[in-house]
């Protein structure tokens, strides 16, 4: 079989076509010199090498982007129903928090006669204030209490135990917090709002969808640079001989 090289053209419209070893390519030179031996000109076959590098890297970025985003949203969602802390009524607890909005919330063992708990949301009338609010305080590193506002409406699931929001307050700064609840029996926690640890799932989120965006981006890159290199070998033209050109036609 001849040696890959520059040969007639066997189309038999003048000039040179490139033959790899294996079968004609579109590589073709007009009638003239030719130094035998010559690689053919590469044109678009140059760009298919890095073409195909950044498409498989982009692939692998996203691939490696979605599978740590859904492993890094996996495990805030399990923080979802973790508390700063839990304790019994009446009494305090000392706990460290971290900035942000905290809700003291109790069990609704005193709720209103008539309503209910069920899957999140009351069965009749607004959410039952199991607590007072003016039986909460909260007490910041510095001694100084801590403004609170009433939150009622306010759900939140520990342990998978539901339990019903009474105050929220704002913590400027991490440190220790104490909180108390006087002159009413049950069990308390502190524990985040529920749309705000919703909320701290959406940079997982979003960066599961950058990385999947950027994946596609790949694939499709990687279609375009393996049909590149497909087409850059050419076909074996339809009126070339059956068979490798003749050896002494370079």
């Amino acid at each position: 079989m001849a040696t890959p090289g520059w040969y007639p053209d066997p189309a038999g419209l003048g000039g040179y076509r490139w033959w790899d070893g294996v079968g004609w390519t579109a590589a073709q030179h007009p009638p003239g010199p030719w130094p035998p031996g010559s690689p053919p000109p590469s044109g678009s076959a140059r760009r298919v090498g890095p073409l195909l590098i950044v498409a498989v890297v982009l692939v692998a970025l996203g691939l490696a982007g979605v599978v740590l985003s859904a492993v890094w949203t996996a495990s805030a969602a399990g923080r979802l129903e973790q508390s700063a802390g839990t304790f019994d009524a009446p009494g305090s607890a000392r706990l460290i928090l971290d900035r942000g909005t905290w809700v003291v919330a109790a069990s609704p063992d005193l709720a209103v006669p008539g309503a209910s708990v069920s899957g999140g949301s009351f069965s009749s009338g607004p959410a039952p204030q199991v607590v007072p609010a003016a039986d909460v305080s909260v007490t910041g590193p510095s001694g100084t209490s801590v403004a609170l506002s009433p939150s009622p409406s306010q759900v939140v699931f520990v342990g998978g135990q539901i339990y019903v929001g009474v105050v929220e307050f704002d913590v400027p700064r991490p440190g220790p917090y104490r909180v108390a609840i006087h002159g009413t029996s049950g069990s308390a926690v502190v524990a985040r709002p529920v749309l705000q640890a919703l909320e701290s799932l959406l940079p997982g989120i979003g960066a599961m969808v950058g990385s999947g965006l950027v994946g596609v981006v790949g694939v499709v890159l990687l279609i375009v640079a393996l049909v590149r290199r497909a087409r850059s070998r050419g076909p074996v033209w339809a009126n070339a001989p059956v068979g490798p050109p003749p050896t002494m036609g370079r």
